[in-house]
């Protein structure tokens, strides 16, 4: 979507598919260079607990002075106080719509430069059907094992 503004688009994938990359025109690199040359961060990654924490403190310091951070990711640092001190040091602003502890109740919600949501990003439509087919496909995989 971001070609349609002429936006370069830069790629870190801790299992990298360097065709599918290739194929889409979008250069991987580094996580340490996405972090330092991005203007806007996005993360979306699956809970594994090999990527839990996977952006803290040092990762969010490496980011540019007025960039911003979007996270929908069950990987990502989710304790307040690494993003809260980032945010008010350099970041120009955050979304965010996981926590450690939810329901949240933090004082990230007092932030103008925040945007806070309650867990929701998985309400679009196409993220539910897939879910419910994911659900059913389990449940009936677990009953043929029987």
């Amino acid at each position: 979507m971001l070609r349609q503004f002429d936006a370069p688009v830069l790629a870190h994938d801790t299992h990298p598919d360097e065709s599918w990359a290739a194929s889409q025109h979008i250069p991987l690199a580094t996580r340490e260079d996405v972090l330092r040359q991005a203007d806007v961060l996005c993360l979306h990654l699956p809970y594994d607990k090999t990527l839990h924490h996977i952006i803290g403190k040092a990762e969010l310091a490496l980011m540019k002075p007025g960039s911003y951070l979007v996270n929908t990711s069950a990987a990502a640092d989710r304790r307040d106080g690494a993003l809260r001190s980032a945010s008010l040091r350099h970041l120009a602003g955050a979304a965010t719509d996981v926590f450690e502890n939810e329901p949240y109740d933090g004082p990230l919600r007092t932030l103008d430069n925040m945007i806070v949501t309650p867990h929701i990003g998985s309400y679009a439509r196409a993220a539910r059907i897939k879910m419910e087919q994911d659900a059913v496909e389990n449940l009936v995989n677990a009953l043929n094992r029987r």
